[in-house]
């Protein structure tokens, strides 16, 4: 899941935010180099990602109402991406504990121009989405442990 949330700052429409709330499924092809070979053992991670969009919705909040509307049709696909991070894992037996954070830098534009309806059931709007350039950025953090069979 990626977003971004929008804030206004135009005089009249204060109280007016948008965000964008995606869904991908990503498919890193990551290399990991191990710094060293003790029990603690940094690392770092490096790589391109693919992401296909699964669901892109625009939400408009003002004035006490929450209008939805459907991206799909303008997200472009596929995403693409590159990965940059690193971690540390402690082996001990049979088991690794391990943490890592990755960043994720997208290269591809995310949405073509064109324009969202955005809806509540009773109250109707649209959204316009010009040539500007957006691209996903994201950070991820994660911790697991490893059991050696």
């Amino acid at each position: 899941q990626k977003g971004v949330k929008v804030e206004s700052s135009e005089p009249g429409d204060e109280d007016l935010v948008a965000k964008i709330n995606s869904a991908y499924l990503e498919i890193p092809v990551l290399l990991k180099a191990s710094l060293t070979k003790s029990r603690f053992q940094p690392f770092l991670l490096a790589g391109p990602v693919v992401g296909i969009p699964l669901d892109a919705e625009a939400v408009v909040e003002t004035a006490g109402l929450t209008l939805r509307g459907d991206m799909n049709d303008i997200t472009k696909s596929p995403d693409f991406g590159i990965i940059g991070g690193g971690g540390i894992a402690y082996s001990f037996g049979q088991f690794t504990l391990y943490g890592e954070a990755r960043n994720f830098f997208g290269l591809a534009d995310t949405f073509d121009q064109g324009v969202v309806q955005v809806s509540d059931g009773n109250l109707s709007d649209t959204v316009d989405f010009d040539d500007d350039t957006e691209k996903n950025r994201g950070f991820q953090l994660s911790a697991g442990v490893l059991i050696k069979l």
